[in-house]
């Protein structure tokens, strides 16, 4: 079961049950090193947020992560990520957010029917 938030930005945001299973993957400190997981706090066509435990080492705004890849469900899109914000929520850990680019077109059909489908479902749980 997702549930969804008011944006600034105009866009239903979506959050994520733990058995969802939503995820985030990309490598830190860049490409090529260690390969980092963590649990995807929420999504919107403007964006996504992660949790983290522990803030990383030399993650800033404005940061670019190359490689990344978000897992929904089945779905498994690559792109990059540009981190827009680190918040420190105590009940959370930090919360990353930024803006996920897909890097295919596929990518970009596979992340809006994603949405669509999380949209759907909020409105028949409505």
């Amino acid at each position: 079961m997702t549930t969804t938030t008011a944006c600034r930005r105009r866009q239903r945001r979506f959050g994520f049950a733990e058995a969802l299973a939503a995820r985030i993957e990309f490598s830190y400190p860049y490409l090529g090193g260690e390969t980092v997981h963590y649990p995807l706090n929420d999504i919107s066509g403007s964006g996504l947020s992660f949790l983290m435990e522990q803030s990383l080492p030399y993650l800033d705004v404005g940061d670019s992560l190359r490689g990344t890849e978000i897992s929904i469900g089945g779905s498994t899109i690559p792109g990059d990520l540009l981190v827009m914000h680190l918040t420190e929520r105590s009940s959370l850990g930090l919360v990353c957010g930024g803006l996920f680019f897909p890097h295919y077109d596929r990518g970009i059909l596979e992340l809006q029917s994603t949405l669509a489908s999380l949209e759907s479902g909020f409105e028949a749980a409505g």
